[in-house]
């Protein structure tokens, strides 16, 4: 992960040999470097506080410089066994404390943490106890001292575990993984969460998927990168001539010829911000021509592979008309035209 002083700090785990027991232990290790990639420090979580474990991964930062890491603890004492836990370490490169997130568990791993804020974190991992071996993949919301608030299990009886997170721009969270569900095919699962971990009221049931694409797909090779809704380096205005709705001859006599956006710009509002999308791809838009009085002319429904649509003209009174593409219930361009007479 990039750090908050524009360095790095690379997780992971390594063998370490413990010369009391004269053997050779598992346990997470951290590098920190500059933003050169030169090492600042290297921590070997577990040699003062005796913890044991592995895959120290999805690092985060708090505001204070404080880093924490979701890992898996490897009991020494009884019930022996795996947990779910997270590291701190601090910016020095000193380890602070670890917490087991669900006691007595025989198997149990964390792979992802991510925080709503500096004091409350989100883990996503699996774990089954030694009195139901049945598994659970789930989310665990904890505070920082590792203070359980709420655990939600997701998916029972399946092998693997969560591998990503993330905390949206509406205040969800978003985890997925690869999961083998009764040892055949391996499942790729989705979930979105309020914070208090339950789903939304408006999403009620698990939803499939063969595309997120608004259109079908029609080929392996589709470029997935241009799916619909694009982020680009340019701003919005300066799509402004691939967005405009183009009209021709202009004035008209007997026909005219409106020529499709090469994309469309769709601009929505709400609490007091702006959202601009630009789409490269759609299903479907609609071509609408109104007079000055409002009452429409024409009206067509246009599929993506169509650039152009030819109006008949001829019987129109003379005068201006409005052209205007419609698209998800939004006008999205728009232009005038003048029909003259024969």
């Amino acid at each position: 992960m990039v750090t908050s002083d524009g360095g790095y700090l690379i997780t992971g785990d390594c063998y370490y040999y413990d010369s009391v027991l004269s053997i050779w232990r598992l346990r997470p290790l951290m590098i920190k470097t500059d933003a050169d990639g030169n090492e600042q420090w290297n921590l070997i979580y577990g040699l003062n506080s005796g913890y044991r474990g592995d895959v120290a991964q999805n690092p985060a930062e708090n505001s204070s410089g404080q880093f924490y890491c979701s890992a898996r603890h490897f009991r020494d004492s009884i019930p022996y066994g795996d947990s779910p836990s997270f590291l701190k370490f601090d910016s020095a490169g000193n380890e602070v404390y670890y917490r087991d997130l669900i006691d007595s568990t025989q198997l149990g791993m964390s792979n992802t943490l991510d925080f709503i804020n500096d004091s409350v974190m989100l883990i996503a991992g699996g774990w089954s106890h030694h009195t139901n071996i049945s598994d659970s993949n789930g989310i665990i919301k904890t505070d920082t001292l590792g203070n359980v608030i709420k655990t939600r299990s997701l998916l029972t009886n399946v092998v693997n575990t969560f591998r990503s997170a993330v905390v949206t721009e509406d205040h969800k969270y978003l985890v997925t993984g690869g999961f083998s569900v009764n040892g055949t095919n391996t499942h790729i699962y989705l979930f979105k969460l309020n914070f208090n971990l339950d789903f939304d009221s408006i999403y009620t049931m698990p939803r499939v998927y063969d595309s997120l694409c608004p259109h079908p797909i029609v080929s392996d090779t589709t470029d997935l990168d241009d799916c619909g809704v694009v982020t680009a380096i340019r701003e919005p205005e300066e799509y402004e001539k691939e967005a405009r709705l183009l009209v021709y001859p202009n004035p008209a006599t007997g026909h005219v010829t409106v020529e499709m956006p090469q994309m469309l710009i769709r601009k929505s509002s709400g609490q007091g911000m702006t959202t601009t999308t630009i789409y490269h791809q759609w299903d479907k838009i609609r071509l609408d021509v109104f007079n000055l009085s409002g009452k429409l002319m024409f009206s067509q429904d246009v599929v993506h592979d169509q650039t152009r649509i030819q109006i008949i003209t001829s019987g129109w009174p003379q005068g201006m008309y409005m052209a205007r593409i419609v698209f998800l219930n939004e006008v999205v361009a728009g232009a005038r035209v003048i029909v003259q007479g024969q």
